[in-house]
């Protein structure tokens, strides 16, 4: 929910606390680990993509490199550089990977999703090669996981999907016309 609300701060908070509980009660190779670790990879991916938390992070670093020589009677709280943000979330994915490839008892649609999210933040971050190796692990973990009576693959992979569609400016170019003077063709 923070996520969504653009609190990425408290997500990152929560869900590194919820990561820090599962560790202390079922250990560091825990499949509940997965959830808050590929959560926490989201938060950071979001958290990097929002033009807004990017305008805020640039201030954040150009007052760090101002205030560097400065003696500031008092500081404000610590922010977060981009840099830290996308380490973080590359590492919270990476050790998701880690776990779900080294537990035989790993389901396939779960391995499928966390080599996906992989392979999206590697293409997100500019780095197609990288993201080969993560999508075709997603892709064999997912023809092993029937879904509605189709494999996962057809239905991750098997059909162009809208994600995102604007109609550009204009496009009615009978909006502001009475409905008689619409052409039908």
């Amino acid at each position: 929910w923070y996520t969504r609300a653009r609190a990425y701060e408290a997500s990152r908070v929560t869900l590194k606390r919820a990561a820090e509980l599962v560790t202390e009660l079922e250990g560091p190779g825990s499949l509940q680990l997965v959830g808050p670790l590929t959560a926490s990879a989201e938060n950071a991916r979001r958290w990097l993509l929002d033009p807004a938390a990017r305008a805020d992070a640039a201030d954040a670093e150009e007052q760090q490199q101002r205030m560097m020589y400065h003696d500031p009677v008092l500081p404000g709280p610590p922010s977060l550089t981009s840099s830290t943000v996308e380490s973080e979330g590359v590492r919270a994915l990476e050790r998701a990977v880690a776990i779900v490839d080294g537990n035989p008892e790993a389901a396939a649609d779960t391995v499928a999703a966390v080599h996906t999210q992989a392979g999206d933040w590697m293409q997100v971050r500019e780095s197609p090669e990288r993201a080969l190796p993560y999508y075709q692990k997603a892709w064999a973990a997912a023809a092993r996981a029937p879904r509605q009576g189709r494999a996962l693959t057809e239905t991750l992979f098997g059909e162009p999907v809208l994600l995102w569609w604007v109609a550009p400016d204009g496009w009615d170019r009978y909006a502001q016309r009475p409905p008689v003077e619409a052409e039908l063709r």
